[in-house]
């Protein structure tokens, strides 16, 4: 499998990087045959899927106390496999057809704690660890471009997931988080 990446230095400890890499994903055992499941079928003509996929992004600590990682992807997915409904509580795995996903991801953290120790000269966040919120954001846009579902989405390809909380960490003796995630409605068959 081919896979190209690179990076590049901004300084101030930030970096812009890109990669574009192929994906394989093998006939799995369950795809070929179902043990818990007596209606499932053996699929006819089931083919592996592939995938290419590019992203580019910045990510960087321009702070002791502020942390961020911001990117664009895209997958394009080939032979994407789902389970096709055969009536009558039949199933089959199926090749679905080509679908493209492509979006934005970001996220940052802040050290509060750091924040005041660079604000106030202090120096707590050697004492009691850092404290601070983080969150992060998807944007997914995700369509079957050919094959049986033409037009559709994709099963569990949600336009957005948002995810935000409070972390803790105690150097590397003890870390918490309190989290909170958002995911947009999306359909569980690739049929919708």
């Amino acid at each position: 499998l081919f896979g190209l990446g690179m990076g590049f230095d901004l300084g101030k400890e930030n970096e812009f990087y890109a990669n574009l890499s192929q994906g394989y994903r093998p006939k799995a055992y369950d795809d070929l045959a179902n043990p818990t499941s007596n209606a499932q079928r053996a699929p006819k003509d089931f083919e592996e899927s592939r995938t290419w996929n590019y992203e580019a992004g910045f990510r960087g600590q321009p702070a002791p106390w502020f942390l961020y990682d911001t990117s664009v992807f895209f997958t394009d997915y080939d032979n994407y496999a789902e389970n096709l409904s055969l009536g009558g509580g039949n199933f089959e795995r199926s090749n679905s057809g080509r679908a493209l996903f492509g979006g934005w991801e970001a996220m940052a953290e802040v050290d509060t704690i750091g924040f005041w120790d660079k604000l106030k000269g202090t120096g707590l966040g050697e004492k009691i660890g850092s404290l601070g919120p983080y969150g992060n954001i998807q944007l997914l846009d995700a369509k079957f471009v050919n094959g049986a579902n033409k037009g559709k989405v994709p099963a569990y390809a949600p336009e957005y997931v948002v995810k935000w909380g409070l972390a803790y960490h105690l150097r590397k003796i003890f870390h918490a988080s309190l989290s909170s995630v958002f995911v947009a409605d999306h359909y569980w068959q690739d049929s919708n």
